[in-house]
């Protein structure tokens, strides 16, 4: 721990010492002692760094596992507590949400000086969220609380995808920190490769449960669950090799740098159209697919978590062998090219269920697996490579926020559009095709319009400009825009589904 001497202001966080975290210390002000200066340099010993991605995977299986593998279960919760279309594409604009909040995990890294300290904080703070749920769904299984369950439900469940965004970009870019350029392919394909073994697990464990005690008790244990996951990633987190953020203010220079962020650049907006494409088009199916397996084919919970689970499975696997390609191919956005093509493409099987039933859907569990995850991993290392070490938090957030809008408002726009279609149905070639067949083929379309800027991006890069005092006013056009956007989509898909 650092020393209290190098701390104008403090405050002492008092954990149980079962958790091995009393006394936390958290910093206010960045005066740390020199002698206690937390160090820059990336790692250079292999077997430390083998050391390090294993703890890595196990971090992000107990923080971003839960996340991921909660399927249907927010969609069965809002079910439950009588919620409508509109609110089920709420909450699948929460992962847009997600996105949209990674840039506040640049600030937390300013205001901590430590990127250890930083994840540890942003883990108590989803200890309190997920407990603060699990509770929220107990108080739901009155009938009279329900509407305000509903309410409080998805208030929380927002935060809760926030503050797995602002983990994200602070655990991005501690590993942007600790591990260098040329190291990042196999070092992250071994992470993600836990993490989505974590995935598998919890996916299924959270269809169990939810199949087996299905209602407020069993629901709100789940989260009980992932509130005391959050505390054991602390734990995790507490004995990986801590580097110090090169952070940058967003808006001004920082007084001990000589160089601002480029919001101009043309590679950090190619980067960001690339991501809007595609989680946009992204979230418009997953916000709906559950419900619609749900409702099409009688799917159970547990079903849902197998069928998910063959997705997550090929990906394991995928995974390991990709990163060796990607170091081999050190620059080359090819991979992801293909990958991206793939992906867009099978997403399109979904429209063809009328006249396959289940099996395009399998197939398409398979070729997202193979793509999946490995896309999400390759699109992670294309920003750390492409954005320089000094304000690589702020960009990664920057290049997010607009992301986030995107998700955010694509899958309110989709189920405001699903209340619209309410029953719409229509006869092609024998079968018959409804409201969700016609998302999936809207969905698919936008994400294949990830594939122009990813094109154009090449191998171009950002580059910090020299500082100045001024605010830089197209960041503030951007996220004004951004807000508007937001607002827009929310006011038109409320009024639809009035």
């Amino acid at each position: 721990m650092l020393a209290n001497e190098g701390f104008s202001l403090f405050y002492r966080v008092n954990m149980p010492s079962i958790f091995g975290l009393n006394p936390l210390y958290f910093n206010m002000s960045q005066q740390i002692s020199p002698s206690e200066a937390i160090p820059t340099e990336p790692l250079v010993e292999e077997k430390a760094l083998k050391r390090e991605r294993v703890k890595f995977g196990f971090g992000s299986i107990l923080f971003q596992s839960e996340e991921v593998g909660l399927g249907a279960l927010p969609t069965v919760v809002i079910r439950s507590f009588g919620g409508s279309d509109f609110h089920v594409g709420l909450i699948g604009g929460a992962s847009g949400l997600s996105s949209f909040m990674q840039f506040a995990g640049n600030s937390i890294l300013r205001w901590q000086g430590s990127n250890r300290r930083a994840m540890i904080a942003s883990m108590l703070a989803g200890f309190l969220v997920a407990a603060g749920i699990g509770a929220v769904i107990f108080m739901g299984s009155g009938p009279e609380f329900r509407s305000i369950a509903l309410i409080l439900f998805l208030i929380l469940s927002l935060a809760f995808m926030g503050l797995g965004g602002i983990q994200w970009n602070i655990e991005t870019n501690w590993i942007g920190d600790l591990v260098s350029k040329e190291r990042l392919g196999r070092f992250n394909s071994y992470k993600w490769a836990l993490s989505v073994f974590g995935i598998v697990a919890f996916t299924y464990l959270i269809g169990r449960v939810a199949d087996r005690f299905p209602h407020s008790g069993g629901y709100s244990a789940i989260y009980a669950m992932f509130a005391v996951s959050f505390l054991i990633a602390c734990l995790v987190y507490r004995r990986i090799p801590d580097r110090k953020p090169q952070v940058l203010s967003f808006f001004s220079k920082d007084a001990s740098r000589e160089v601002r962020l480029n919001y101009r650049s043309v590679a950090l907006w190619y980067y960001s159209l690339f991501f809007i494409f595609w989680a946009g088009g992204r979230s418009m199916l997953s916000a709906f697919m559950f419900l619609f397996l749900k409702e099409s084919y009688g799917y159970s919970m547990t079903k849902i978590a197998l069928l998910v689970m063959i997705q997550h499975t090929v990906s394991v696997l995928v995974l390991l062998f990709m990163g060796h390609i990607a170091e081999r191919l050190k620059g080359s956005r090819l991979p992801l090219f293909i990958i991206s093509a793939m992906v867009c493409t099978s997403m399109l099987l979904w429209c063809t269920t009328p006249w396959f039933g289940i099996v395009p859907i399998i197939l398409y569990q398979i070729i997202a697996g193979g793509a999946g995850m490995t896309h999400g991993m390759l699109a992670t290392n294309l920003g750390l490579e492409i954005f320089p070490a000094t304000g690589r938090a702020a960009y990664i957030g920057f290049s997010r926020i607009m992301l986030g809008t995107a998700c955010i408002v694509t899958p309110i726009i989709a189920g405001a559009l699903l209340t619209l279609f309410q029953g719409f149905e229509i006869t092609v070639a024998g079968a018959l095709v409804s409201r969700y067949h016609l998302l999936f083929l809207l969905s698919a379309l936008v994400t294949g319009g990830c594939l122009i800027p990813l094109a154009a991006l090449k191998n171009k890069r950002v580059e910090n400009l020299e500082a100045m005092e001024k605010v830089d006013f197209f960041l503030l056009i951007a996220f004004c825009l951004s807000g508007s956007l937001y607002a827009a989509g929310s006011s038109f898909s409320l009024q639809l589904s009035v």
